[in-house]
């Protein structure tokens, strides 16, 4: 009985009377007492049988009801009383003082029902004194089984928190849904666990806060949504927290709170941050917490996890464990993070644990991260992760100069968009331009993406430094050092002055003809654009021409700019490429390779001289020779036109200083124009050298040693094939200032290998020599093989009307002589074996000479006829050959003219004072044994004496022949006491003298 004042609807009093057992009877109930005074105010109830019976306060419970059977607004009825009016669908009633202790009908009618009578569903209700209840009202009318509409009761329920926490209880009120787990995002898996429709949670004692509440199918991890409750401003409070709605129709799906007051809030959808969490800190695995979730175990480093939904709008501590941590309580370190709804973040774990300031272990944060590129770019940001490492600036090697620039540790950049292809990022210390290190980052296959890359480890130490790139998906890569070709670039299109560009940098600015870049270390493995644009031109955009290039790893390149920018075809402006250059030779040898450059040159071949016919062979515009490994020394190469023998040009190429090096010789410029034609040679260094022509000398050889005919060679080339005794070639032009090996092998040789003797040779340049082979090969001493070279040899005589003679004593057993004229004037003084006597210019007439003894010019050796008359204006090298004393090849006297032609000067007769009056003066038999018979004419009477004097000049025997009257005269001299040789015979008077030569032959 609700005691209220009339009029009001206000109850100020509730008695119970319990009628139950008085069926059949009657009762008078009376108030009684004061209001405000005592006796109190009380109900009582009079019964016929005089029993007065005080009526107790009205027994109850606690109730909140709340509606969420997806049906339209009900009426609500307890018994026949109208509980609710019009209780819309996820609404609720206030906890309010319900009779307990007694049954109730509790009853659910459409909204505007006229009475009780109207519902169109009843339950019966017994609430238990004392007790809280919420009532949920929940299922689908009509079905049946357990999403039948019903009323689903928590007998436990509670108006006020635990302390200051506040109390939540969950229900599954969502007809269609399995039974779900609910994790406290970041404070507990499965707070909620395997939970029906229609179950009730126990209450759940939270502290104040924000939670977000992870929907999930039973046994699953996977979350099917996820609902923030924010709990913040409910300290001391209680919730009912419930499931409403369909997942398949509607009304859909929601979670909603019921607070004490019959307030009901819809749950939003967790707010949300992306955020992925990179481990760059040197050391060992860990264990990561959010709260006390454990978000990654044995996190190692180098490691990341991919981007990922983390609730924001929310105070979180983020702790980092040693691995195998038991729990968030094990951090070594917390660090509290609030994360902006619909923003991404990359979260680097960084630094050095235990150490202080700008290197200590820290979060760094970049609160502008991306999941995706711009378009189909991938876009990137960089990290400087390194502890000991300098602030550094970043080139895109051939994309952009310092598109990182002074980064320091700690810090991110801003995006970098970038087209999918492979990059190659150069580190160098902040304000130089030197590079420290220089990797390559592949995105080739990341259009549309993103990426942090990050620099991590140390420079001085392990774990050494690195540099990495980190996928949305959390795919960590190590970015390799770029690798490289070496590359060196030649300017030989006969051009202005050019800049070059790779891709969009500038490569050489004012790249002039005919220099080189040195060997650099280009990428490679990346397709790169090489573009010639005019000098002092603004950017790549200008190039007048454009190369796609492509370099293999490891391998060096010569890539030679040549042709002719407008020309067509084959001598169009080109890049050509030598995709096996070296920077080193063979061993301590130099190692060359040659270019053809020059556009209106034909093919040529090319002759090391001296060294190789055609090391070179139909060497085209356009085209590389392979590599010649030569010894550190002078050559001399002879362009000569493909297919011929005749040299055009010939060049000195002095790699004496060079060994162990390699050169590209290329040919240059025009034949026909301007520039002219030249050979350089581009080093690895760059530098750039003009080969100067070749210097040369004139050299005249003679073959004057008594032995077979011979092959010569100069250094590794056959000069003269079969060569024989007392010939001579005529002079020739050879290579000077350069140190050749002349060989001398017999003939038929297959090699200067099969040379029986060697000479060093290094000719003067400008200089013009005799070389005489003489001497005896087998001999030692001073007859031994030799050449015997003169410098200051003449071609042509000093006059036209004059012939320019010099001499050489080649007669290995011919004593030191004098050469002189009838009447006694000395041509040559004191000439010995192997000695040249310097020119004499005398008239070209006909001359008779003397061979004298030096120390006895009275004593006539030998007498020879000079017919000069012959070769006014020439020059020539007169030479003793052969042996004196009577060996074969016997001796004489020859002269080689400078055309070649060797001849052999007459012997004359003997005349000192010509013996006038003797004639007709022979010999027999000779050669001789042991006697001589002399033979000869007188005109007159004469008183004539002999002497025999030796192949020296000696005086070896002597007679006399008395009183020899005119007529013929005849007599036997013997012989046989002196030695095999040559002798002179000479008859002499007071009128003069003369002299025959005779052999003595045992």
């Amino acid at each position: 009985l609700a005691i209220q004042v009339a009029g009001t609807s206000t109850t100020a009093a509730s008695f119970r009377a319990d009628l139950s057992g008085l069926a059949g009877g009657a009762a008078t109930v009376f108030a009684s007492g004061f209001l405000g005074s005592t006796p109190s105010f009380g109900v009582f109830a009079a019964l016929p049988n005089g029993t007065v019976i005080a009526l107790p306060a009205t027994p109850t419970a606690r109730v909140q009801i709340i509606h969420n059977s997806p049906e339209p607004t009900v009426d609500l009825y307890v018994d026949n009383a109208q509980l609710a009016d019009n209780f819309a669908f996820r609404t609720a009633t206030p906890f309010i003082d319900v009779p307990s202790d007694r049954d109730l009908t509790v009853g659910v009618a459409g909204d505007n029902s006229a009475s009780a009578a109207d519902a169109i569903a009843t339950f019966p209700v017994n609430f238990e004194t004392g007790k809280t209840y919420v009532v949920m009202a929940g299922g689908v009318v009509g079905n049946t089984g357990a999403t039948a509409f019903n009323l689903f009761v928590n007998g436990n329920a509670r108006e006020a928190g635990t302390g200051s926490n506040v109390d939540v209880a969950v229900f599954h009120g969502s007809p269609d849904a399995p039974a779900v787990d609910v994790d406290a995002v970041f404070v507990a898996d499965n707070v909620v666990s395997n939970l029906s429709f229609g179950e009730f949670t126990g209450y759940l004692s939270l502290p104040a806060a924000k939670y977000d509440l992870a929907i999930q199918v039973a046994g699953t991890s996977t979350t099917a949504a996820s609902f923030r409750a924010d709990l913040s401003g409910l300290a001391g409070g209680a919730a009912t927290v419930f499931a409403s709605g369909f997942l398949g129709s509607a009304p859909s799906f929601g979670v909603f709170a019921a607070l004490p007051n019959g307030t009901v809030i819809a749950l939003p959808a967790t707010p949300t941050a992306r955020v992925q969490i990179i481990h760059n800190s040197p050391e060992p695995t860990v264990d990561l917490y959010v709260d006390n979730a454990q978000l990654a175990d044995n996190f190692a480093f180098r490691t990341a996890t991919a981007f990922i939904d983390v609730p924001s709008d929310r105070d979180l501590t983020v702790g980092v464990a040693g691995d195998n941590s038991a729990s968030a309580a094990d951090a070594i370190a917390t660090f509290p993070v609030n994360f902006e709804t619909g923003k991404t973040y990359v979260v680097m774990a960084g630094g050095v644990v235990g150490n202080t300031g700008a290197t200590a272990f820290n979060l760094f944060v970049n609160g502008n991260a991306r999941e995706a590129g711009t378009g189909s770019n991938v876009d990137v940001a960089v990290f400087h992760g390194s502890p000991d490492a300098p602030a550094v600036d970043v080139d895109a090697l051939f994309v952009a100069n310092n598109v990182v620039s002074n980064l320091s540790f700690g810090e991110f950049t801003g995006y970098l968009s970038l087209p999918a292809a492979k990059y190659d990022l150069a580190i160098q210390v902040a304000g130089t331009s030197t590079t420290a290190a220089s990797f390559r980052a592949d995105l080739s296959g990341l259009a549309g993406g993103a990426a942090t890359v990050f620099a991590s480890g140390f420079l001085g130490s392990a774990p050494s430094f690195g540099v990495f790139a980190a996928l949305p998906n959390g795919t960590v890569i190590a970015l390799p050092a770029t690798p490289t070709a070496r590359v060196q670039i030649i300017h030989n299109s006969p051009e202005p002055t050019v800049d070059l560009y790779v891709d969009n940098a500038q490569l050489a600015d004012n790249f002039e003809f005919r220099t080189a870049l040195p060997f650099i270390d280009v990428p490679s493995d990346r397709d790169l654009t090489v573009g010639v644009a005019g000098s002092n031109s603004a950017s790549a955009a200008d190039a007048i021409a454009t190369f796609p290039v492509n370099f293999e790893t490891g391998k060096s390149y010569v890539v030679m700019a040549g042709g002719v920018v407008g020309a067509t075809g084959a001598t169009a402006f080109n890049l050509f490429v030598n995709g096996n250059a070296r920077e080193a030779g063979t061993g301590s040898n130099v190692d060359v390779a040659v270019f053809h450059g020059s556009p209106d040159a034909p093919a040529v071949d090319v002759d090391a001289v001296f060294v190789a016919d055609n090391v070179v062979s139909n060497l085209s515009f356009g085209q590389f020779t392979g590599y010649l490994s030569l010894p550190a020394a002078k050559y001399d190469l002879a362009i000569q036109v493909a297919g011929t023998s005749t040299t055009a040009a010939s060049f000195r190429a002095d790699l004496s200083g060079l060994a162990g090096g390699a050169a590209t010789v290329f040919a240059s410029g025009y034949l026909t124009q301007a520039p002219g034609f030249g050979l350089y040679a581009a080093l690895p260094n760059g530098a750039v050298v003009p080969l100067p022509a070749t210097p040369t000398a004139r050299v005249q050889i003679i073959h004057n040693s008594p032995a077979p005919t011979v092959d010569v060679y100069a250094d590794g080339t056959r000069l003269i094939d079969n060569f024989e005794f007392r010939k001579a070639t005529p002079f020739i032009t050879v290579p000077a200032d350069r140190n050749i090996t002349i060989g001398i092998a017999g003939e038929n040789s297959n090699s200067a290998a099969d040379a029986i003797a060697t000479f060093p040779a290094n000719f003067n340049t400008g200089g013009t020599y005799v070389v005489m082979a003489g001497g005896v090969v087998g001999n030692t001493g001073a007859t031994a093989f030799n050449l015997f070279v003169k410098e200051g040899a003449r071609e042509i005589s000093s006059g036209p009307a004059n012939v320019d003679v010099q001499l050489f004593h080649g007669a290995p057993d011919a004593p030191e002589v004098d050469v002189r004229l009838p009447g006694g004037a000395i041509l040559f003084d004191n000439v010995e074996f192997g000695e040249y006597a310097d020119y004499q210019s005398i008239p070209a007439t006909n001359y008779k000479v003397y061979l004298t003894p030096s120390n006895d010019n009275n004593n006539i050796l030998a007498a020879y006829t000079a017919p000069l008359s012959l070769i006014p204006g020439q020059a020539v090298t007169v030479f003793a050959s052969g042996y004196f004393g009577g060996g074969t090849p016997a001796f004489g006297v020859w002269a080689a003219l400078s055309s070649g032609v060797t001849l052999p000067l007459t012997p004359a007769a003997v005349s000192v004072n010509d013996l006038e009056t003797v004639t007709d003066f022979r010999l027999a038999p000779n050669p001789a044994v042991d006697q001589v018979v002399v033979s000869f004419d007188v005109k007159e009477s004469s008183n004539l004496r002999y002497r025999i004097m030796d192949y020296s000049g000696r005086l070896v025997q002597e007679g006399d022949f008395g009183q020899v009257s005119a007529g013929t005269f005849s007599e036997r001299i013997l012989v046989n006491d002196l030695p095999q040789g040559t002798y002179n015979l000479e008859i002499r008077s007071e009128a003069g003298s003369k002299v025959t030569r005779f052999v003595i032959q045992k």
